[in-house]
């Protein structure tokens, strides 16, 4: 009698195991973040078993949910890299990336993909060679390294980083 209430008990315990696993494979996660001085919010949305990540752009906490403008990138290369840079009240987002996104939706913003070190955005810093900064009309730099990761960001030309945190939705 014993062993019958231990034997359904652990059936329990790896059933509800079991659950959490696949709770855990099919629910999408995402973050949104608010890009200060600017009236931009990006979602970041990853479904652990996909082999997609979304990164939807709205003009406030609102939108970012119901946004037609979003990158389908694949998340195959674990490291990603997305830079993004925008100039002062513009909807334009010119992004470099490492791969080419596999779906784009552009309704309230324009998206516009650059080559690497692009002349249009980069220049070369002629105090130190080989490190490049960005045009003084960029005012706002965004960086995704991984979908799973925090977004970086700069506003202003120097090559320090900040860590943004995620909102509260």
């Amino acid at each position: 009698m014993v062993k019958k209430k231990k034997g359904k008990g652990c059936l329990i315990w790896v059933g509800c195991f079991i659950g959490l696993f696949i709770i855990y494979l099919f629910v999408p996660k995402e973050r949104v973040y608010k890009i200060p001085n600017r009236d931009l919010y990006i979602r970041v949305k990853v479904t652990p078993i996909s082999d997609f990540g979304y990164i939807y752009f709205g003009k406030d906490g609102t939108s970012v949910f119901q946004s037609k403008d979003y990158l389908k990138m694949h998340k195959a290369l674990d490291n990603i890299i997305i830079r993004m840079y925008l100039k002062t009240d513009n909807d334009t987002i010119y992004y470099i990336s490492l791969s080419k996104p596999n779906e784009m939706e552009q309704d309230d913003f324009t998206f516009i993909r650059k080559k690497r070190l692009d002349p249009d955005i980069l220049v070369e810093d002629k105090r130190i060679p080989s490190l490049y900064r960005c045009k003084p009309e960029f005012t706002t730099v965004i960086e995704l390294a991984e979908f799973n990761a925090n977004i970086s960001i700069s506003q202003d030309s120097s090559i320090y980083m900040k860590r943004l945190w995620p909102i509260e939705k």
